[in-house]
């Protein structure tokens, strides 16, 4: 017994201390981030039928077209529909640049998408 009393006052002179557990304190301007997306659970009592349609939610926000994805299980390609002019009162030389003009805007948007 003596041998331990002296341990514990080797201890004290030293200057060990046991130290207190301090929790650590959130940074300035750090605050928790609040998501639509509930978390995944497996097994029984499963919630992916809603977590599917949550993620296809913010993934619509956040991604655009690419977020169909999700939703209809196959790449989204947005089709593309020839614009009429015929009651515009332009001429066929107008009409086809503009119908250019869709077309290329079409283009822009897949390769959006691809890109993405």
């Amino acid at each position: 017994m003596a041998g331990a009393s002296t341990n514990e006052k080797e201890k004290s002179e030293s200057g060990e201390k046991k130290r207190t557990f301090k929790p650590f304190s959130k940074k300035q301007g750090e605050e928790k981030v609040q998501t639509k997306l509930p978390i995944l659970r497996y097994g029984r009592g499963d919630n992916f039928v809603r977590f599917k349609t949550a993620l296809s939610e913010v993934a619509l926000e956040e991604c655009g077209d690419l977020g169909r994805l999700i939703r209809l299980e196959k790449y989204y390609v947005p089709e593309f529909l020839v614009p009429d002019y015929s009651g515009a009162g332009l001429t066929q030389d107008e009409e086809r640049k503009l119908r250019m003009e869709a077309m290329k805007a079409h283009q822009r948007r897949v390769e959006k998408m691809i890109d993405a």
